[in-house]
C-alpha cells in the first residue's frame, strides 16, 4: 500500500516527555535480573540498533528488558555505556 513503511528496527516505540524524546527497545529476557554490564553484552544486536539513534541533550535511547515472570528493568543507553533506571526514569 502506498504511504506505508516498515518499521524501524532501531526502536520499538518512542516516548514524548516534557523536554525530551526517548527512543525505546524492547527485550524480553531469560534471567531474573541483569546489570548494565550485562545488557551491553548479552543484547547486544539490539543495543547496537538502538545506538544508530542519535543521542543529543533533547533525544534519548532507553532499553526496557521484561522477565520471564513479568519483572521489568530499564537501563538509558550511552554511547557504549548502560545505566540502570528506576520505573519512575531516575537512575538507579
Amino acid at each position: 500500500m502506498e504511504g506505508l513503511t516498515e518499521p524501524d528496527e532501531r526502536y520499538h516505540f518512542v516516548l514524548f516527555t516534557d523536554g525530551r524524546t526517548i527512543f525505546v527497545k524492547i527485550q524480553r529476557i531469560n534471567t531474573k535480573a541483569i546489570d548494565p554490564d550485562e545488557v551491553l553484552q548479552d543484547y547486544r544486536r539490539g543495543i547496537a540498533k538502538l545506538l544508530r539513534v542519535p543521542l543529543t541533550p533533547v533525544a534519548g535511547r532507553e532499553f526496557w528488558a521484561r522477565s520471564t515472570r513479568g519483572m521489568w528493568q530499564f537501563f538509558s543507553i550511552g554511547d557504549g555505556t548502560a545505566t540502570e533506571l528506576r520505573a519512575d526514569g531516575s537512575v538507579r
